[in-house]
């Protein structure tokens, strides 16, 4: 079994350097501009995917037509195949084509259904480079996996609108405290029947006793799933296409704009009970402003005292561009994040951190 150990980053790099352009090379991105992100919560497909078809939408994975046919055939079959087989992200075949960055990643191969299995990915997403990592398996972190964590600056718990919080999204969950990882929470599968965010949100807020709000509203749920309302632009986000990958930006939709408000009001209450700035301005009633809002939502999820919710289908490709604007808006780049970490053993006890930039590990 290959292990995700300092040996494995090191050849990451070895192969990462050999296949991409100069101009990709981590190292000439400065830090504001690097994103080290863990992503995990779910054993289920629907979430393997998301890692995949991020790669895709943002236009820097080349598949064969072998490995084409099989994503096609996934998707008609989706619902059947959800209930007969869990599978991981897997591009089967990956060419560098002139001017793009070529994705790289390293698979974990799990001899057992207990085992961990990982993708480390690596793509430029607006002249910021990302650097992913999903783990698929929820129950049983290997001392490996653990170890790589520690290069990670922040991470997206992904859960599901249909299923909510589940057990393993509780020790996932714990293991994101545990590394003191800002985080955003993606709620996925909006497309599905019996998709219900909000009731995923007060779950999150009851059984993992999160200080969250969502930071979008969904246009339209299950088979209407169209698109987004950001809350904090608001703006209205309607996703075109079987794949979801032509996004049409509009006003908030009329119909809509009583609930765009009170959610907005929510988000905004929310934040100001741990950020001083914006309660100064909430309380006086003063106007807040769609920057004023969205640096307030990132120094608060920075400093770990709020939990941004954003929401999509990762399997229709809907909501990915705004999860991907998420990560850069929302989340700490390397010189923001944390360097403590917490000894679960000792009475939580914060200790200096020995992590260390991503780019610089590998």
């Amino acid at each position: 079994m290959a292990r995700f150990s300092k040996c494995s980053l090191q050849r990451l790099r070895y192969y990462y350097t050999s296949t991409t352009s100069h101009s990709s090379h981590p190292t000439h991105f400065s830090p504001a501009r690097l994103r080290n992100v863990w992503i995990s919560g779910l054993l289920d497909p629907s979430k393997v995917t998301l890692t995949l078809r991020e790669m895709l939408y943002s236009g820097h994975v080349d598949l064969m037509e072998d490995a084409r046919k099989d994503i096609i055939k996934r998707d008609k079959e989706h619902e059947s195949y959800i209930k007969q087989e869990s599978w991981v992200s897997e591009v089967r075949a990956l060419k560098k084509q002139p001017g793009s960055f070529t994705h790289l990643k390293w698979l974990i191969n799990a001899p057992t259904a207990d085992s961990i299995t990982a993708d480390l990915t690596f793509f430029n997403w607006r002249k910021h480079k990302m650097s992913i990592m999903d783990t698929t398996n929820c129950f049983d972190f290997t001392s490996e996996v653990k170890n790589a964590l520690g290069a990670f600056d922040s991470a997206v718990l992904v859960l599901s609108s249909v299923d909510g919080v589940q057990d393993q999204s509780i020790a996932v969950d714990k293991q994101m405290i545990t590394y003191q990882l800002p985080r955003l929470v993606f709620v996925n599968d909006l497309d599905q029947k019996g998709a219900n965010p909000w009731q995923v949100l007060n779950q999150a807020r009851s059984k993992l006793q999160h200080h969250c709000a969502a930071v979008q509203v969904p246009i339209g749920l299950e088979y209407n799933f169209k698109g987004l309302v950001d809350l904090v632009q608001l703006k209205a986000y309607f996703f075109h296409d079987s794949n979801g990958k032509k996004v049409v930006v509009e006003e908030v939709p009329t119909y809509m704009e009583a609930l765009v408000s009170e959610k907005r009001h929510e988000l905004i209450k929310t934040v100001s009970e741990v950020d001083g700035k914006l309660a100064e301005a909430f309380c006086i009633g003063k106007p807040i402003s769609a920057a004023d809002l969205k640096e307030a939502v990132r120094r608060a999820t920075i400093a770990r005292k709020f939990i941004p919710f954003l929401m999509g289908s990762a399997f229709k490709y809907k909501g990915l561009q705004l999860l991907l604007d998420g990560l850069l808006n929302y989340l700490p780049c390397p010189t923001e994040a944390s360097n403590s970490a917490i000894i679960q053993s000792n009475n939580e006890e914060k200790v200096p951190s020995s992590k260390k930039q991503l780019n610089e590990i590998i």
